[in-house]
């Protein structure tokens, strides 16, 4: 039997400027047509410790699921064709090109969390192939990772589980009602009452800037003609209900923060003003965000709100790169050379103290 060895390869991911991910890619391929593949995510942008625990966190789950099915399409597809040798009449098309394929849908990476869900599919015979899906979010916090669970995101004081079942239960109403123009079935599941509750129990979720997304199997809401439904339930419904102190409160302020320096540094939608500018990324910066630290860095070495400082720059520069933004990494080599040892020094002070406040900034948020 010919062997194929698994292949893993890493390439850029199509991100913009920021290469905050890499797409990581796992193919097997076995007898008759057989073969097993997987893309998922990899933290580029993130200091070395926490990197290489995400990865590997998100590199078990998403390879473990894989190797739970290894059986069912590699070993099966020997089985049979050494079952053709001896009595081919058994084995029609349907135990031909088996196969098992893992893709995802992201909600977020950044250096401390990641967000997404994983789609799987296979076909293992028969009229058509199914799919499931599965989550991944993992959240560095405490020198480890932990999984982070759908309740983590919410204030536990609050009716969130409640509001949140109504959210998608109205979601899956409109999907539904795009997808089928049988009026009396639309009303009929309308009167079901009792099937939104818990919907959001055991359900496959990914989180990001937009919202909460839900994701359901075929079968799950309704008939396999209908698909699966992934239902976004938006920021703007759940935003009260989120524990202030939570991930996705924590991804969403940092961010949000960021994104107002943009608007203040470029004078989209608001006057321009350097100096506000300024404040907001450097907001997000002390909360750890790459970006604004990268930020930082540059409006310092150009002195643009701020007054030009080569040691500031340096320290901020440091810190992004720290993360692993290269970019950063890059400026601050060059910025070196037009600063004297004495400078540097002071520099390499600075972000170590800058470092040490942003460790504490999370350490009372959580």
């Amino acid at each position: 039997m010919k062997k194929i060895l698994p292949i893993l390869a890493l390439f850029l991911a199509s991100c913009g400027s920021d290469p905050a991910w890499r797409d990581a890619h796992y193919r097997e391929d076995g007898e008759l047509g057989s073969y097993m593949a997987a893309t998922y995510p990899q933290v580029v942008c993130a200091g070395v410790a926490q990197k290489m625990a995400l990865n590997a966190a998100i590199e078990h789950k998403v390879l473990g699921k894989l190797g739970d099915c290894r059986d069912f399409v590699i070993e099966e597809s020997c089985r049979s064709m050494e079952g053709m040798k001896t009595d081919p009449s058994k084995y029609g098309h349907s135990y031909r090109e088996w196969r098992y394929e893992s893709t995802y849908q992201l909600g977020h990476i950044e250096p401390d969390s990641v967000s997404f869900c994983v789609k799987e599919y296979s076909y293992t015979g028969g009229a058509h192939g199914n799919w499931n899906f599965y989550p991944v979010n993992f959240l560095w916090s405490g020198g480890g990772v932990k999984e982070t669970p759908l309740e983590a995101l919410f204030d536990q004081s609050k009716q969130w589980r409640e509001c949140l079942d109504e959210l998608i239960w109205a979601g899956f109403l409109d999907l539904l009602s795009e997808r089928s123009d049988n009026e009396e079935y639309l009303r009929k599941v309308r009167k079901d009452a009792e099937a939104k509750k818990d919907m959001h129990k055991e359900t496959p979720f990914a989180y990001s800037a937009e919202g909460v997304t839900f994701f359901f199997d075929p079968y799950r809401l309704s008939s396999f003609s209908m698909g699966d439904f992934c239902i976004l339930v938006p920021l703007n419904k759940i935003d009260k209900l989120l524990d202030q102190n939570g991930p996705m409160k924590r991804y969403l302020v940092s961010r949000a923060q960021f994104n107002l320096g943009l608007m203040y540094g470029s004078g989209e939608g608001v006057l321009k003003d350097d100096k506000e500018a300024v404040k907001w990324y450097r907001k997000a910066a002390n909360q750890g965000l790459a970006d604004a630290q990268f930020m930082l860095g540059s409006i310092h070495h150009d002195g643009v709100g701020v007054l030009k400082d080569y040691v500031a720059a340096y320290a901020w520069y440091s810190l992004s790169a720290f993360i692993g933004d290269e970019d950063g990494k890059e400026n601050r080599d060059k910025l070196a050379e037009k600063m004297t040892p004495e400078q540097i020094a002071e520099a390499q002070e600075l972000s170590k103290e800058l470092l040490k406040q942003i460790e504490e900034n999370k350490k009372k948020a959580k």
